[in-house]
């Protein structure tokens, strides 16, 4: 049941770690297609530049077409000269039509590119605040409260409730002693909060166990603040032969920050 357990909190902890990859993949990949669409709309604006100046051009020459064609209207002039303006109105006429549309079509075509660039910007704030959570939620149970191990045919868990004390107060958590055909030892327990920086520990009282037990571990942070090791330190049997010695635990270890 303890391995079980073990088993799924590791799980957990691969599963943020794969959603926390993927995530950052989508979001990569999402930068990737506004940058895209960014070059796409100024490509676009380019080409609107140069139609813009296509249809300025148009409209000064149609202007000015427009102005002989009525000054050819009210003066007499041959009727060849008249018929070839007519038909080179008619032609810019058509081509300034062709270029408001193609003009028209572009611009439709930018404003769906910039709708498009939109959705992908807040698809890409959703998943950065996705993946924010998944980087949180991560770490904090990558930070395990808990470490298992198995020695001379027992299995051993050691909890707590927390790994982070701003001030010094007592640990608490919870034992748990099993055989390897899952029945419960019957014993007792001792703990070692150990100091990194100074190198040395403090042992807590024996606590009775019979299979599971609940602790409170007075005063364990005796070298002030800094970063300390829980360990279980000893194991006795119920006629008080000592069954796991230190060295066979010292491996075993939570990782705990007072201050």
């Amino acid at each position: 049941m303890i391995l079980l357990l073990v088993i799924l909190v590791i799980g957990i902890a691969a599963g943020y770690g794969v959603n926390n990859y993927f995530a950052s993949r989508k979001i990569k990949s999402l930068e990737e297609d506004v940058e895209n669409k960014d070059n796409q709309i100024a490509s676009l604006q380019t080409s609107i530049g140069q139609l813009e100046e296509s249809v300025t051009s148009l409209t000064t020459s149609l202007s000015n077409l427009e102005h002989e064609y009525e000054d050819l209207s009210e003066n007499t002039v041959p009727k060849t000269q008249y018929d070839a303006l007519e038909v080179e109105h008619i032609v810019l006429t058509r081509d300034y039509e062709e270029l408001e549309e193609d003009y028209s079509a572009l611009q439709t075509q930018t404003s769906a590119l910039e709708s498009t660039i939109e959705n992908l910007t807040e698809d890409n704030q959703e998943l950065s605040e996705e993946y924010e959570d998944l980087l949180t939620k991560y770490n904090e149970i990558r930070v395990l409260s808990w470490t298992y191990f198995e020695v001379n045919n027992l299995k051993v868990n050691l909890t707590t409730t927390t790994t982070n004390y701003p001030i010094s107060r007592p640990i608490k958590g919870t034992v748990s002693i099993y055989h390897e055909d899952d029945q419960p030892f019957n014993g007792t327990v001792e703990l070692t909060s150990w100091s990194y920086y100074f190198a040395t520990g403090r042992s807590s009282d024996e606590f009775s166990i019979s299979g599971q037990t609940d602790y409170t571990f007075d005063d364990p942070f005796v070298q002030g603040p800094g970063t300390y090791y829980l360990r279980v330190s000893e194991i006795r049997d119920a006629g008080g032969f000592t069954v796991v010695t230190y060295n066979e635990a010292r491996e075993y270890s939570i990782k705990i920050t007072m201050g």
